[in-house]
């Protein structure tokens, strides 16, 4: 994911958890890309935690199953993608994201 948000023009900078990223606390967060389902907490875990710490945060979540994350965009998460990750989606999503934010 994070090469392919790299080829798309914006920056990454990535966590191997859910934990590693909540833990990293000079880091400003100008979008997380998460999945859902993941060893530790979840997406849908840190998206609560994330929201609770910087409620301006914009989280896209991506999972395999839909139906898990079902009610994410009510909890705060600007959408969820299924996957595979259509690329033009993504990129389209990404561009409102920073556009709302004043660029990149």
């Amino acid at each position: 994911m994070a090469g392919l948000v790299r080829s798309l023009g914006f920056g990454t900078c990535t966590f191997g958890s859910a934990e590693a990223l909540l833990s990293c606390s000079d880091t400003k967060y100008d979008c997380v890309i998460s999945d859902v389902q993941m060893p530790g907490m979840s997406g849908l875990g840190l998206l609560r935690c994330l929201l609770a710490l910087v409620p301006d945060c914009p989280v896209v979540l991506i999972t395999a199953y839909p139906e898990r994350a079902r009610d994410a965009v009510a909890r705060g998460a600007v959408c969820v993608l299924e996957k595979p990750v259509e690329v033009e989606r993504l990129q389209m999503i990404l561009e409102q994201i920073f556009e709302a934010d004043g660029g990149q």
